[in-house]
């Protein structure tokens, strides 16, 4: 029983590096509206240089919006709706945060945001909302902030505590 306590206490462990850190979206519901450009942000908490990682964004899961790879943009990989109309900026991947500005905003744009990591695994999500000035209502809901990250983080957490209570209880 020992020693599948440790094998498990052992994979906590790897397992948590990914999970180090997390990665949040604020504001998690961005509102603009036609023709304005938007930043969408997100920021690793606690915060460390990202010039060296990859970052990807990416609308509804399946279409590409941008690419920073190997400290460069990468235009061939993103959508070809988006090109020429978003910006990384890189001064403020050094800060742990990661801003895209989306140009001259179209209501086609308008859906759920995803910033990835994937040499971490972690990623968050950031729902954007083109109203017309008509139509424009404050946002009242704040969202909950939590990421894939912290949610495993937390899940793995609780499962170490109750693994070493155990251990100590001899089970």
């Amino acid at each position: 029983m020992k020693i599948i306590f440790l094998l498990v206490l052992i994979l906590l462990v790897v397992e948590g590096f990914p999970g180090a850190f997390n990665l949040v979206c604020s504001p998690p519901t961005v509102q603009t509206e036609p023709g304005q450009d938007v930043v969408l942000s997100c920021a690793v908490e606690p915060p460390f240089d990202l010039t060296d990682q990859t970052v990807e964004w990416s609308r509804d899961t399946d279409v590409i919006v941008h690419v920073y790879r190997s400290r460069a943009d990468n235009q061939f990989l993103q959508n070809q709706k988006f090109r020429g109309r978003t910006v990384l900026i890189h001064q403020n991947l050094k800060d742990g945060k990661v801003s895209l500005r989306l140009i001259n905003v179209t209501k086609e744009d308008e859906g759920n945001y995803s910033c990835c990591l994937p040499n971490h695994e972690v990623q968050s999500s950031v729902t954007l909302t083109v109203v017309s000035q008509m139509n424009k209502k404050t946002n009242k809901d704040p969202g909950s902030g939590l990421s894939s990250g912290s949610i495993t983080v937390i899940v793995l957490g609780v499962v170490g505590v109750i693994l070493v209570i155990l251990g100590i209880l001899g089970w």
